[in-house]
């Protein structure tokens, strides 16, 4: 988890959108390259695929506000 609060905290969005832009040269979709970049579902539909889904996406969100 505090792999993810360190992400969550540093990766601000305009970085997230060039990781989206150089992962998109694999090929991948926009959900597949989100859990690349945060290790897990961030999706609603998604959270009963992985464990810790929900908790994932509150922390990213709560950390963004800031």
């Amino acid at each position: 988890m505090k792999e993810l609060f360190f992400r969550a905290l540093t990766y601000e969005s305009s970085y997230v959108d060039d990781l989206k832009v150089a992962y998109k040269r694999m090929n991948l979709s926009d959900e597949e390259i989100e859990r690349m970049i945060w290790g897990n579902y961030i999706n609603t539909d998604d959270y009963g695929k992985r464990p810790l889904s929900k908790l994932t996406h509150d922390i990213i969100k709560q950390c963004r506000r800031k």
